[in-house]
């Protein structure tokens, strides 16, 4: 019976030893097989889908040793390497686009720095017309009707010839119209003849323009090419003061007008004169004053 049970329980150690062995291959098989029925029961794993928060990706198969994934996973891939070159392509032309922008935008605002600086400097040379022209006509201070002297042909007009009156200056109205009186009957006296005075206009220190030979009448003053300037007096002695920025500005205002209603050439020049006779600094401070100006020539 000993022996027996020996054997008995040798088997029954051997029994229990295969039961054992076969118990864990079917539990391993059980359980592969769980867990294939889980991956088909949980088909958002296979696509790389997100569940509850959770990203998971794409699992290629082992089979035979070796792995492999399906076609559609190889496109998948293909095409997400197309759409990153594509983006990269697309950001390239963006970052090209933009920087042409930026260069042209650059070039254009050079451009108009260039441009405004030009205009800077050439208004800064030349006098400014602010306000429009006061010009009070001979009938209210003269008594000649008509200059006898020589009609002038505005197409040949391109002198400005800028003088002192010299004698006394005036600042009211009545005052300048009273001196323009006396310097007109000092001139006829002198010529001998009711003669106007031998300026086309002169500017009086009430900042008004007054009108002598005009436009339509060459000056008669000597030195001065009659067929081709205009002569502008300034009513008083100009050699150690110059005339205030009103009564220049004024000057500057009767040349634009007389370059719009075509009686002066638009290409025209500025020139001084002096009455030596008054010394070598007649008129200084004033051919200071316009000698500042683009167009101005010199002095004659």
């Amino acid at each position: 019976m000993r022996g027996i049970r020996a054997n008995d329980r040798l088997a029954m150690s051997c029994g229990e030893l295969y039961a054992v062995i076969s118990r864990t291959s079917q539990t391993s098989v059980k359980s592969t097989a769980i867990t294939n029925e889980t991956n088909e029961r949980a088909p958002l794993l296979k696509d790389s889908k997100s569940y509850g928060g959770t990203s998971t990706t794409t699992i290629c198969k082992s089979r035979a040793g070796s792995s492999y994934c399906s076609d559609n996973d190889s496109r998948n891939i293909k095409g997400d390497y197309d759409d990153i070159t594509s983006s990269g392509s697309r950001k390239h032309r963006l970052d090209c686009c933009a920087y042409m922008k930026i260069m042209t935008f650059v070039s254009i605002l050079g451009g108009c720095c260039v441009i405004a600086t030009y205009l800077l400097i050439a208004e800064s040379r030349s006098p400014t017309v602010e306000f429009s022209l006061d010009l009070v006509h001979r009938d209210l201070w003269s008594n000649v009707s008509t200059p006898i002297a020589d009609s002038l042909n505005y197409y040949d007009v391109e002198n400005i010839v800028i003088m002192q009156t010299g004698g006394l200056s005036c600042v009211e109205f009545q005052k300048c119209l009273q001196t323009l009186r006396e310097l007109q009957r000092e001139y006829q006296e002198k010529q001998g003849i009711i003669q106007e005075l031998p300026f086309n206009f002169l500017i009086g220190g009430d900042r008004q323009t007054y009108e002598a030979r005009g436009w339509n009448y060459e000056s008669g003053l000597p030195l001065v090419q009659q067929n081709a300037s205009l002569v502008i007096a300034f009513i008083g002695n100009y050699t150690i003061l110059a005339p205030s920025s009103l009564q220049l500005r004024s000057a500057v205002s009767l040349i634009a007008e007389s370059v719009r209603r075509k009686k002066l050439q638009s290409q025209y020049k500025i020139f001084g004169l002096r009455n030596l006779t008054n010394g070598q600094n007649d008129g200084k401070a004033l051919f200071g004053a316009i000698g500042q100006w683009q167009q101005f020539a010199g002095l004659i």
